[in-house]
């Protein structure tokens, strides 16, 4: 076997790239008038690379014609780069490591056939990274001849294909032979036209040989996932949509996955009719499991696989739940389980993770969303749709600690009564700023004004940014919207400043008035011009709350 050059292995040039360019210097000397040719050649070496990164491609119309394409690696490196001098020419057509990069399935397929040979030729021996979207007969002809030809030294794979097209290939058993090199795989599908609905087999993949499979993803209803496969124990990131298997059978092909980092799975889970009978499954421990990210049309059944895996302290959870149509509100005794599992999973996070923030809040009475970032890029996430009473799933975050979450993003529908709702607002002790439409104002404005000011929420509350109008104003919502900040300021958590820049589109509708007699607070709007003004409440110019363009004793804020 020959071997080839790994894709990203090799950051400076090789002898042979080397002698080359020694070679064109001797030449005639014109090349010495070319100041850009003067940068290091390990420099040049990286620029190209980057050129050649189809990481960034973005999907063309199959009806735009070829030369009408946005810039992607296989033309910026072909025709940019290969153009701006000699040498630069002949660097970029004598390295195959940058056109083993390039395997562009939707441009390859849309060229002549001649040209489609010429760089296939210049990659060499290189490894090869191979990327795109089957859409029609010739991207599949030229799949299916490269896969014959070089799957063997195929390093990156990252294929969607058209339903239409997926028995084309027998059982696509050419994918399943051994793959040496083979690191990341991704396979997935779309419609497009005629659909086969036959599941295809996807036993032995890669011939049970993968040594370098770190990442795989299969998205496809017609296939089907060797949860035997030895491989799977290799994996750090692993992500299948539609490709459903029993709870039991994904909780042991788990249990053997120590190294994975990251799972995704939609619609990929086969529960038993009775989730009682989930009692006594095995449980998946995942040392280094920091991130799971889960969709599913039941929420007690997912929370019963959450119940039976056990990942790192930490680990990051996302999940949605679409219950369609509307189903039952749980039982308490579900609810209880439903709390249980889930704090597990947010209090490990929350409590571990520093910097947690923004946090969002949106509550309904069927539908809950929360979600919430931290300093190292990881968002949690839970949407439930389509469960009554799920206000109540707010007691999951009872012992989470909210020291870090500065900021709320709040819109809430539910009875502002409510005492899960109330317990949860009553927690964010740290909230210094508040944006919030004009419905939610009610949420937050107790019915009985004389409560103890311990009962406030968010003591430390500075700013409230209105991030929405009502379609149609109403005395309704500003009286809401003014009793808050009289009521906050007679409890002596009063509020600095109103933000009404996010409001601009309707704010002659707004007549603010009222708010003059709260001295102290500051608002701030944008006027017709874009710029921003502020007024302080108390200083005598009642006009500025009516007549939003009036500068008066507005002045723009430095």
């Amino acid at each position: 076997m020959n071997q080839r050059i790994p894709l990203g292995d090799q950051m400076f040039l090789d002898d042979h790239s080397r002698a080359l360019h020694q070679q064109i210097e001797s030449n005639d000397g014109r090349n010495e008038i070319c100041l850009i040719h003067k940068l290091n050649y390990d420099i040049l070496w990286a620029i190209f690379a980057l050129n050649a990164d189809m990481a960034n491609d973005i999907q063309e119309d199959i009806k735009i014609s070829l030369s009408k394409w946005r810039p992607r690696a296989i033309i910026t490196t072909t025709f940019a780069t290969s153009r701006v001098c000699r040498p630069w020419r002949s660097l970029v057509l004598e390295t195959p490591i940058l056109w083993g990069q390039l395997v562009d399935l939707e441009y390859l397929s849309s060229i002549t056939h001649e040209g489609r040979e010429e760089i296939i030729k210049r990659t060499k021996d290189s490894f090869l990274s191979v990327k795109g979207e089957i859409y029609k007969g010739a991207s599949l002809e030229f799949l299916i001849k490269f896969i014959l030809e070089d799957w063997q030294w195929v390093q990156h794979f990252d294929v969607r294909i058209s339903s239409k097209y997926c028995s084309a290939l027998k059982d696509w058993s050419l994918c399943f032979t051994q793959s040496p090199v083979l690191r990341p795989f991704s396979f997935s599908g779309f419609s497009i036209g005629r659909r086969d609905t036959r599941t295809l087999s996807m036993q032995h993949h890669f011939g049970a040989v993968a040594p370098q499979l770190r990442r795989f993803s299969l998205a496809h209803p017609d296939f089907m996932i060797d949860l035997s496969a030895l491989w799977l124990s290799q994996l750090r990131h692993l992500k299948v949509l539609y490709c459903e298997h029993p709870l039991s059978s994904w909780l042991d092909a788990l249990s053997t996955m120590h190294l994975l980092e990251s799972l995704q799975m939609i619609d990929a889970i086969l529960f038993p009719p009775e989730i009682e009978m989930t009692s006594g499954l095995s449980v998946a421990r995942l040392p280094s499991l920091r991130e799971i990210h889960v969709f599913s049309r039941g929420l007690v059944q997912i929370c019963a696989f959450f119940d039976h895996i056990m990942p790192a302290p930490g680990c990051c959870l996302q999940m949605q739940i679409s219950v369609m149509p509307e189903g039952p509100s749980p039982t308490s005794e579900q609810l209880t389980f439903i709390n249980r599992v889930l704090s597990r999973f947010l209090e490990s996070w929350i409590n571990t993770t520093t910097h947690v923030g923004p946090l969002e809040l949106s509550s309904f009475e069927s539908n809950l969303y929360i979600s919430a970032s931290s300093s190292d890029s990881r968002t949690l996430f839970i949407n439930i749709n389509g469960v009554p009473s799920i206000i109540a799933a707010l007691e999951a975050f009872s012992r989470c600690k909210f020291s870090d979450i500065t900021s709320l993003s709040f819109y809430s529908e539910v009875n502002p009564a409510n005492q899960h709702l109330a317990s949860f607002l009553l927690r964010l002790t740290k909230v210094t700023v508040l944006e919030v439409p004009y419905p939610s104002f009610e949420g937050l404005t107790p019915e009985n004004p004389d409560m103890s000011a311990s009962h406030v929420p968010f003591p430390d509350l500075s700013r409230v940014v209105l991030t929405s109008l009502a379609r149609q104003e109403s005395q309704q919502w500003r009286d809401m919207c003014v009793r808050f900040f009289r009521w906050r300021h007679s409890m002596g958590c009063p509020i600095e400043i109103f933000d009404l820049t996010e409001a601009a589109d309707r704010l002659k509708l707004l007549n603010f008035a009222a708010l003059d007699a709260i001295s102290g607070l500051q608002i701030k709007w944008t006027d017709n011009s874009g710029n921003i003004k502020t007024y302080l409440c108390g200083s005598g110019n009642v006009n500025a709350l009516e007549h939003w363009d009036e500068i008066g004793a507005m002045a723009d804020e430095q």
